[in-house]
């Protein structure tokens, strides 16, 4: 581990232990609040940032051993949809343990990288046909960025913020 990847991942862990805190205080109308940018509930935005955690740490990790990332566009939107069409079954304590589980797993893999990794590229196709990412670009857009954007929608949602940047 670099001090860059150190780094990473300590700003990912503060971003995920924000959203915990969040959703451990939710009531069960908040839960149902829609968020303005998704047009899902605060429920399954939440659910859908835990989940998303697992997945976009694995595209870190491929990308940091300059494997290509084959997912399209196309098929993140047809998951994503998926995903908000189970919204019954997504509870806040399965959120949260999902939280904590997959934000932990997250974290492990930006601290196994060493700084030089970061400058690693590779086929990431989730940004478009013949897009090549750096892993560090995936870390702060996807990684960090991404649930970033969700939280400021759920904050919108709840009332708590209107358009400004969550603090990471």
């Amino acid at each position: 581990m670099g001090e860059q990847t150190r780094a990473y991942a300590e700003k990912f862990e503060r971003l995920n232990r924000e959203i915990i805190d969040l959703v451990q205080g939710l009531s069960d109308e908040q839960w149902r609040q829609v968020c303005p940018g998704e047009h899902w509930s605060v429920g399954v935005a939440a659910h859908h940032i835990a989940v998303s955690h697992a997945g976009i740490a694995g595209w870190v990790a491929q990308v940091a051993g300059q494997q290509p990332v084959t997912t399209t566009h196309d098929e993140v939107n047809a998951i994503n949809e998926r995903h908000a069409q189970g919204e019954a079954g997504y509870t806040k304590e399965a959120t949260l343990a999902l939280l904590e589980k997959n934000g932990a797993k997250a974290a492990q893999v930006v601290r196994s990288l060493d700084d030089e990794q970061l400058n690693n590229a590779a086929l990431f196709t989730p940004a478009g046909e013949g897009k090549y990412r750096k892993c560090r670009t995936v870390i702060e857009y996807v990684l960090i960025g991404h649930p970033a954007e969700h939280l400021q929608s759920i904050r919108q949602a709840l009332g708590l913020e209107s358009s400004a940047s969550p603090q990471v």
